[in-house]
């Protein structure tokens, strides 16, 4: 077994993430009020090398929170891939899959957040008064339900580097005779006008609308989860269903105010 397969990562709890996540953020909440004391509190005199590393900051602690909350799910879809296709896949192998993931979200993840943290505070500014509070300024920037959201959304994320690391460590040894396929689930929550379209759609056609994949939109409950089998097969069976139609998704994300991405249409 690899070294990261053993690790203990059962203490990494649901509360313990948000713990984390809201430490860290009240130290970004701090370099941010100094910095911007120093800067005589004009936002757009910030130097760059604070958000890089606050940016730094963040991706390294995602990572770390990714990589442990998501382990169990991980160690799961493994143990479903023995049962489906026996020693078929080397389990380093897939956790080289699954670290390369996690790192991927981390940095994309803290890339999304600092860039909008940098924005939120450029406008909030333009209304500051002197005699404000500066702390009571950035907390407006980074409330805690914006913490929040973004655990639960990392979180759900997590929960899908597992079923991605696997399906991709299965395409990498059986290329194009894969049986290993990615489907969306709904979750348990209310849902917004697009995730629907997609359930139990191939993640495969999703990622042309949503990039980043799972989870498509903060706090979605949707997840990511695996079927074995040829693509015919399960689609026979009703584990996967045939791919729903371009403009009834780009209507969905429209009326949603997601952005449309553009896309070559594939044959």
């Amino acid at each position: 077994m690899s070294s990261l397969a053993s690790r203990r990562t059962h203490d990494i709890t649901p509360e313990a993430f948000l713990r984390r996540v809201r430490r860290l953020y009240g130290e970004v909440r701090a370099d941010i009020r100094r910095a911007l004391e120093a800067a005589g509190n004009d936002p757009k005199s910030l130097p760059k090398e604070l958000w890089k590393e606050i940016e730094a900051k963040e991706r390294r602690v995602f990572a770390l929170l990714l990589i442990g909350f998501g382990m169990a799910s991980m160690n799961n879809w493994f143990d479903w891939h023995e049962e489906q296709d026996p020693g078929g896949m080397d389990r380093d192998g897939a956790d080289k899959q699954f670290t390369l993931l996690a790192d991927r979200r981390a940095t994309w993840a803290a890339r999304t957040v600092n860039r909008t943290t940098r924005k939120k505070l450029i406008h909030r500014m333009k209304t500051y008064e002197p005699g404000e509070s500066m702390r009571s300024v950035i907390q407006d920037v980074i409330p805690d339900s914006r913490i929040v959201t973004a655990t639960r959304t990392e979180m759900q994320a997590a929960q899908g580097l597992g079923p991605e690391a696997i399906r991709r460590e299965s395409r990498r040894i059986y290329k194009k005779r894969t049986r290993v396929h990615s489907v969306l689930m709904l979750g348990a929550c209310e849902h917004c006008l697009v995730c629907p379209l997609f359930h139990r759609v191939d993640m495969k056609f999703v990622r042309e609308f949503f990039p980043s994949a799972m989870p498509i939109h903060p706090n979605c409950c949707c997840r990511q989860v695996l079927v074995f089998g040829l693509k015919k097969e399960v689609l026979a069976e009703g584990l996967m269903i045939p791919n729903p139609d371009r403009r009834e998704i780009i209507r969905a994300m429209a009326k949603q105010g997601f952005k449309v991405p553009q896309y070559r249409r594939r044959s």
